[in-house]
């Protein structure tokens, strides 16, 4: 009998005899409890005698009258199987908004042996920001209500703004492709306006789409963000309501996923130009996960504004005071040529930015721009300026927007 048992001994050490898993660190969920944003599971640590496969399941807590997950005997949370989540991530969906979530993962090892652990349950989700559908247009252009907290008026009264507004409700519009073109997949492109509101002495981005078709030519649906103030795209330091980042790669990306994907799979494209033309180049290089590709047309940068600049005082004169509160702040947090090389592993492979620089304002700022990514290793395409002295427009209607829209879409 001895030598039967010792027998048996060396063939499990030799990995011909397998046992369950057992587990030494449970998984853990990671990443930010807001809509719009994925969670991932580790797959915990298991002490295995041979080769082994993971497999998740993800779940909704069953909640207690005080809103936190209950426990089994274990102290492991219980709840309801999210239906065909079974992957090692999770997108969080307006519908999961004051859930708690956790994931399950279970270690089978040949031939039918297995362990299953219970992460521990995250949240409750969050939201923090509401819309309502308010109209369509003539042009089809649909008009929705949004309420953000990071992105709505000073809470004084006097709002010390340009134009004193009455809501706090910001207008987004979005057009969507109505006959998209055969072959093109579905995407998302931003289209981020160069001041507050929605009026511009600067043109209307939706009228040029309409006018090039650009969003049937693209198969993509267009959103035009609001901002209360003038759009750099920044976090204030201190004054969350000027959040403009995050309103932009949080609120606005969330919501455009939950209402307007047909395949989840979308690209988020953004483009625009002047003052939000610095705002979307440190928007992506600081948010390289979560925005693809922006195009930036006649484009300001960190250097024309400061001291010994092309345009000294624009940093006050164009309102980026109000959202980086002083330029140190700015150039340290936001300046995409001060940060390009510490910023520019994401972008070493494929082109993800262009720069057009044939506009008439920031022909020197745009060179620098293109010198500074040049320098640093990141791909990028660069339209030179014109040579013979004439210049697109500085609006939305200069010519350069269909460019930006065949690069963004290529």
């Amino acid at each position: 009998m001895s030598a039967v048992l010792e027998c048996l001994r060396q063939i499990a050490s030799r990995g011909r005899l397998s046992s369950a898993p057992v587990d030494s660190v449970l998984p853990v969920v990671s990443g930010v409890t807001d809509v719009g944003f994925l969670l991932s599971v580790s797959n915990g640590a298991c002490e295995r005698s041979g080769p082994t496969t993971d497999s998740y399941q993800w779940f909704k807590a069953s909640l207690d009258g005080n809103g936190s997950a209950v426990l089994d005997g274990n102290g492991r949370p219980v709840g309801t199987a999210i239906s065909g989540e079974t992957g090692s991530s999770y997108l969080l969906r307006e519908e999961d908004a004051g859930e708690r979530i956790f994931c399950e993962v279970t270690a089978t090892s040949a031939p039918h042996l297995r362990t299953a652990n219970r992460s521990d349950a995250v949240g409750p989700i969050t939201v923090g920001y509401s819309v309502a559908f308010h109209h369509s247009d003539s042009n089809g252009v649909e008009h929705y209500k949004m309420r953000s907290c990071l992105n709505k008026p000073r809470p004084s009264k006097a709002l010390a703004m340009r134009v004193l507004r009455p809501s706090s409700a910001l207008i987004l519009r979005v057009l969507r492709p109505t006959r998209p073109a055969a072959g093109q997949a579905h995407r998302f492109v931003y289209l981020c306006p160069v001041t507050s509101g929605v009026s511009s002495a600067w043109g209307d981005p939706l009228g040029e789409v309409l006018a090039g078709d650009f969003h049937n030519t693209y198969n993509a649906t267009i959103i035009v963000p609001f901002f209360w103030y003038s759009p750099w795209l920044g976090n204030h330091p201190k004054k969350r309501y000027f959040n403009y980042e995050s309103f932009m790669v949080r609120h606005l990306r969330a919501w455009t996923l939950a209402n307007f994907a047909t395949s989840g799979t979308e690209k988020h494209l953004h483009a625009s130009f002047s003052k939000c033309g610095f705002g979307l180049l440190g928007l992506i290089m600081r948010n390289p996960t979560l925005v693809d590709k922006v195009a930036v047309f006649d484009t300001v940068d960190a250097i024309s504004m400061g001291p010994g600049g092309e345009r000294p005082g624009g940093f006050t004169d164009w309102g980026a005071d109000v959202i980086y509160n002083d330029l140190a702040y700015c150039n340290r947090n936001y300046d995409y040529q001060a940060n390009a090389v510490a910023w520019s592993a994401p972008f070493k492979s494929a082109s993800r930015i262009q720069i057009d620089n044939r506009g008439p304002d920031f022909v020197v700022a745009g060179a620098r721009a293109h010198a500074a990514f040049r320098d640093a290793g990141i791909v990028h395409n660069f339209i030179p300026g014109n040579q013979d002295g004439r210049y697109l427009g500085h609006t939305w209607g200069g010519g350069w927007l269909g460019d930006a829209f065949a690069y963004l879409c290529s």
